[in-house]
C-alpha cells in the first residue's frame, strides 16, 4: 500500500492490491473519490470544488447498477445440476441482501437531512421568539413551514427519523449504519441527544433498547474520527446523552426493582389466602417430641 499526500493540505491519495486509488480527506476520515481503470495523464491542479455529496451519489449509483448487472448475470445462466442450482440461489440472496441494506442506508440519510432540516428550523424560530420576547423591537417571527412529507405524516422531524429507524430489520441495521458517511453520523448523534432528553424520553422509553444500539454501535465503529474531532460541542454532546442515558436507565431499573419487589409481596399474600395447608396432629406431635429439648437431673 503506498500513500501520497498532496503539499500543503491535509489530504492524499492511498493505493493498495484492491486496484484502486483513493483520494482522502484526512481532516474528516472521508473518501473523497475512488479512480479505477485509470490511463495516467499529465493533469494541472485547479480551483474547482469537489462536492462529497455528489461524488457519493456517484458511487451509489455505480454500486447499484454493479449489483443489478450481478444479480442478471446470474439468474441468465443455466442451471447444469442442483449444486449449480444451490449456489445461485445463495448468490441471488447475498445480492438481495446487499440490495436491501444499501436501499435502508440510503432512507435513513433520506431522513436525517429532512430531520436535521426542521430541527434546525424550529431550533432557529424558538431562538429568534426567545429574542422578540425579551426586547419586542422586531417583527415577530413565523412559524416554519415543515416538510410537505412531515405535513402528510403528522409528525416532527425528530418522530420521522426514529420511525424511520425503527422500520429498519434488526438484521440489517448494522449494515445500513455502516453505509452512512461520517457527517451523516453527526446528524445521527444530534437526533440521539434529541431522543434521550428529558422532554422525549418518557415517549420513546420503548424504543431505548434499540436507541442504545445505535448508539454503542456508532460510537464503536466512528471511534477514532470522533477522537480526532477535537470538537468540545460533540463531547458536551456525547457527555449530555450518556448522563441522561444513566439517569434513565437508573430511574427505570429501580422502579423494576420495586415492582418486581411488590409482586414478590402480592404472591406471598396470595398463597396466604388461597392456599391451605392439612397438617396431621400425630406426626406434628412426633416431630415436636423429637425436635424437643431433653433436660437432664443430676440425682443427689
Amino acid at each position: 500500500m503506498n500513500v501520497k499526500f498532496i503539499p500543503e493540505s491535509h489530504n492524499f491519495f492511498s493505493s493498495g492490491k484492491d486496484g484502486l486509488i483513493k483520494y482522502w480527506d484526512g481532516d474528516k476520515f472521508e473518501c473523497i473519490k475512488n479512480y479505477q481503470h485509470i490511463n495516467w495523464r499529465l493533469w494541472s491542479a485547479t480551483n474547482d470544488q469537489v462536492f462529497l455529496e455528489e461524488e457519493r451519489e456517484k458511487e451509489m449509483d455505480e454500486l447499484y447498477e454493479n449489483e443489478l448487472l450481478d444479480s442478471l448475470e446470474n439468474e441468465e445462466k443455466p442451471k447444469k445440476d442442483d449444486e449449480d442450482e444451490d449456489e445461485s440461489e445463495e448468490v441471488t440472496k447475498v445480492t438481495k441482501q446487499t440490495m436491501e441494506t444499501l436501499k435502508a442506508g440510503e432512507k435513513l440519510m433520506e431522513a436525517l437531512d429532512i430531520g436535521i432540516e426542521d430541527v434546525e428550523a424550529t431550533e432557529e424560530y424558538i431562538q429568534h421568539l426567545k429574542h422578540y420576547q425579551q426586547k419586542k423591537t422586531n417583527i415577530a417571527p413565523t412559524k416554519p413551514t415543515p416538510n410537505s412529507i412531515l405535513i402528510a405524516f403528522n409528525v416532527s422531524g425528530q418522530e420521522y427519523v426514529l420511525n424511520t429507524v425503527t422500520k429498519i430489520k434488526s438484521s440489517q441495521l448494522e449494515d445500513a449504519l455502516l453505509v452512512l458517511p461520517f457527517s451523516y453520523t453527526l446528524k445521527l448523534l444530534k437526533f440521539i441527544e434529541i431522543w434521550t432528553n428529558k422532554d422525549n424520553i418518557t415517549s420513546n422509553i420503548v424504543n431505548i433498547s434499540l436507541i442504545c444500539k445505535i448508539l454503542f454501535f456508532v460510537i464503536r465503529t466512528n471511534a477514532k474520527e470522533l477522537i480526532h474531532q477535537k470538537d468540545p460541542h460533540l463531547k458536551n454532546q456525547l457527555i449530555k446523552v450518556k448522563q441522561q442515558l444513566r439517569d434513565e436507565l437508573t430511574q427505570a431499573a429501580n422502579q423494576l426493582g420495586y415492582n418486581t419487589q411488590g409482586l414478590k409481596f402480592t404472591r406471598q399474600q396470595w398463597k396466604l389466602n388461597h392456599e391451605t395447608q392439612f397438617i396431621d396432629q400425630a406426626e406434628q406431635k412426633d416431630f415436636d417430641d423429637k425436635k424437643a429439648l431433653k433436660r437432664s437431673f443430676p440425682t443427689v
